[in-house]
């Protein structure tokens, strides 16, 4: 026998293929390790930003509110002093503007809603779901 290709079956080399194998699993697995712990940290420093974004914006918004109010009252006195109205009637024109711009804000949502989400992914499904029902007819699908 020639000592320089043994066969196959001898113990050595399929003991040698067998570790080869076992370390290439416990390499892939140790990568894989380390890039799920990587996954796990930038997650949670982008959980943090996304709270410190969060919080900016709702900082931001209160802010804007408050000087929607103060604008509004600068705007109520301004207009009371040159027209001279009363009180009551000031209230009831700022009311109706207030309403009447709420409702079409109200109509303005309701219209971007009515648009689908993923327009791309219903029409991909709906297609599928076409296909599913013409391969599955008793006759087969018919191409």
């Amino acid at each position: 026998m020639d000592d320089a290709h043994p066969p196959r079956s001898s113990g050595p080399y399929r003991r040698g293929a067998l570790e080869a194998f076992l370390s290439l699993i416990g390499s892939l697995s140790g990568y894989l390790q380390a890039r799920l712990e990587l996954a796990g940290l930038e997650g949670r420093e982008a959980g943090l930003r996304l709270l410190a974004f969060a919080l900016w914006l709702g900082l931001a918004i209160v802010l804007l509110l408050g000087g929607y109010v103060f604008g509004v009252i600068l705007f109520y006195a301004l207009i009371q002093a040159w027209t001279g109205l009363s009180h009551i009637w000031m209230g009831s024109i700022f009311l109706g503007v207030h309403l009447v711009a709420a409702f079409l804000a109200l109509l303005l949502a309701k219209n971007t809603l009515r648009r689908p989400f993923f327009p791309y992914s219903v029409q991909q499904l709906a297609k599928d779901r076409a296909w599913l029902n013409r391969s599955q007819m008793p006759n087969g699908p018919k191409a």
